[in-house]
């Protein structure tokens, strides 16, 4: 994708908590839009991100009077505000005029691609799960991790994120990896026999 930057839009209805994908959209921002939306310090410090609003969608399947859902140091919010104007949902199909006069909430989640791949951290897990989880972490100065993100967990719907966060957390990123660079980190939960 464009500049290396993975995008990860979940499209949900706002009042009622439709499921991700509901919403038909006739009309979402590019790539290269949210790219170039990337607020310019996280984008510096190679972090990151997310910014959530809700809209209201116009007969035109505009999406009008949007708010920020949350606030962040960052500019994540106010930058996924300005991609608003890129969406339009397409009200000429019957499941898009049902959303006219209602809310829609629109996450979109900034995050450079992981170019360094760490060998896999194994965990024993006292509470005798198992499955994966991949981690793109950013490092940093001391080759410690921070702002990770997950990525994908397996099996899905598992509840695993919680001590593979803190697994990656412990661990030193190689040597060959530049700070502020971002990595993969794959952590495998084993039941502790």
């Amino acid at each position: 994708m464009a500049l290396g930057l993975l995008l990860s839009f979940v499209l949900q209805a706002g009042a009622g908590a439709a499921a991700a994908g509901e919403v038909p959209w006739a009309r979402t921002a590019s790539a290269q839009d949210v790219a170039d939306a990337y607020p310019a310090a996280a984008k510096a410090e190679n972090l990151a991100g997310s910014g959530v609003i809700d809209c209201t969608v116009a007969p035109t399947g505009d999406l009008t009077g949007c708010t920020s859902v949350g606030t962040d140091a960052y500019g994540f919010g106010a930058a996924a505000l300005g991609l608003a104007a890129k969406y339009q949902v397409a009200v000429n199909k019957p499941e898009g005029k049902a959303k006219v006069g209602g809310s829609v909430r629109l996450p979109v989640r900034w995050l450079n691609e992981a170019k360094l791949k760490a060998p896999p951290i194994i965990v024993y897990d006292d509470a005798q799960r198992s499955g994966t989880v991949a981690l793109n972490c950013r490092v940093r100065e001391d080759r410690k991790v921070d702002n990770c993100v997950a990525l994908e967990v397996r099996p899905r719907g598992a509840n695993l994120i919680p001590e593979a966060g803190e697994a990656a957390l412990r661990q030193k990123a190689p040597p060959s990896a530049p700070a502020a660079s971002r990595i993969l980190l794959v952590v495998e939960m084993k039941a502790q026999r």
